[in-house]
């Protein structure tokens, strides 16, 4: 998996909603579903 690169609003976003940077990777990791890719990216 590619490092994440978060944006200042997503920083701010996670701050807000206390999500920490462990808890993003983990469903990032593990995804409860995935739909078909366009153009080569996973959605």
């Amino acid at each position: 998996m590619k490092p994440l690169v978060l944006t200042r609003h997503a920083r701010r976003r996670m701050s807000l909603y206390d999500v920490s940077i462990h808890e993003l990777s983990e469903v990032m990791a593990t995804p409860d579903a995935l739909e078909p890719p366009v153009r080569g990216r996973m959605n």
